[in-house]
């Protein structure tokens, strides 16, 4: 099924649905929903499969009564990375957010660890309609509509770094370190890339040569030890981990966040982090400026944030560039190496596991300006 644009790049929030490409025992998993959800579902059930996700599997499930879920699943078979692929971390936060805030999440109905149903693990949560951007240029909207939704991203994602994480009962596993966020996430992420290195291609759909190694992400353990350098001070709140306008609903008709959608590298850590992925249209040399230069521009953001949150980011925005490439680097070279094993969960998969070298290749473009700057 091809992706229903308009001129706004604007998709709904079915128009991304398709085929599965990921087989699910329909049968036993109707019989599980039917018997532990009674209420909420009625057989059949028709499945389809999203076209976005790079990391789990997305489903849409409409039951006999046209009511619609969707179903966030691992993948299948043996995962590349232990902390990768947490569907139960996003249940858990989701659920706490969903009972205790008015941050903008699904409603989430289930939890599934039992792998005789699909498999892997999974968890059910409401289908929310709207709108979905994948361009945050938002090409082709008047200027005063584009400063809004934009406004709107920025005030959901000041809403989450708002809740104090010990006031809404997350598991304890959430609450183990409510500090050093930037040093926890690179010694994980550079064991995470470590695994994906070594991931030996065996499909011929990889972009890479079948029976070689993903090999290592250029420059890494340079870009490593730069951050480590030049960690900002530390700050407390919830981290989406993945925050950007194409991971937020927009309301049909108004121009305000109904969900926050895509939170499996959800944590508890540092604002910082999520305020570079959302902005990295302004830094990352892609995309069409000309469109870019009709939204409200990086200062203005900062504004809007500072007003909302007492807190100016922009002293630490060259580290905040570094991280934000650095991890994207390491979230194409994931999305590499499963798909080096056919585990990719993107009809796109090929498109982005190209990435990480470029992505690397800007980072060190960052640190390397940074230290002529300091030369001069």
């Amino acid at each position: 099924m091809s992706l229903k644009k308009d001129r706004q790049e604007r998709v709904d929030t079915e128009a991304d649905l398709g085929e599965v490409r990921h087989k699910v025992d329909v049968d036993t998993l109707t019989q599980y929903l039917t018997s532990k959800l009674p209420q909420d579902f009625e057989a059949p059930l028709q499945l389809k499969q999203f076209g976005f996700g790079q990391s789990n599997p997305s489903y849409q499930i409409k039951d006999a009564k046209g009511r619609k879920y969707v179903l966030r699943k691992q993948p299948q078979g043996k995962l590349v990375s232990k902390t990768a692929h947490r569907v139960d971390r996003e249940f858990y936060m989701l659920k706490s957010l969903g009972a205790h805030t008015s941050v903008p999440v699904p409603r989430v109905l289930d939890l599934c660890q039992d792998k005789k149903i699909i498999g892997t693990d999974f968890y059910i949560m409401d289908f929310v309609e709207g709108r979905i951007f994948h361009d945050p240029a938002f090409p082709g909207l008047p200027t005063q509509q584009r400063q809004e939704l934009w406004g709107a991203a920025i005030k959901a994602l000041s809403s989450l770094h708002q809740v104090d994480p010990t006031k809404i009962d997350l598991p304890q596993t959430f609450l183990r370190n409510l500090s050093s966020h930037y040093p926890r996430q690179t010694v994980t992420l550079a064991k995470v890339e470590a695994a994906q290195a070594d991931v030996v291609v065996t499909t011929d759909d990889s972009p890479m040569p079948k029976g070689k190694p993903v090999g290592h992400i250029p420059n890494f353990e340079t870009i490593v030890q730069w951050m480590k350098k030049n960690m900002p001070p530390e700050r407390v709140s919830i981290v989406h981990g993945d925050y950007k306008i194409d991971n937020v609903i927009f309301h049909p008709t108004e121009n305000r966040v109904v969900a926050i959608l895509d939170w499996e590298l959800c944590t508890i850590g540092h604002p910082l982090a999520d305020l570079g992925n959302l902005f990295m249209p302004y830094f990352l040399p892609s995309g069409d400026q000309d469109e870019l230069a009709k939204c409200p521009t990086l200062d203005q953001h900062f504004d809007l944030y500072q007003s909302l949150n007492g807190w100016d980011p922009r002293p630490f925005w060259t580290f905040a560039k570094v991280y934000a490439h650095f991890r994207l680097s390491v979230i194409s070279h994931g999305i590499a190496a499963r798909a080096a094993v056919g585990q990719a969960s993107s009809a796109r998969a090929n498109e982005y596991a190209s990435l990480f070298t470029s992505l690397s290749d800007f980072a060190m473009s960052e640190i390397n300006s940074t230290a002529n700057s300091s030369k001069l």
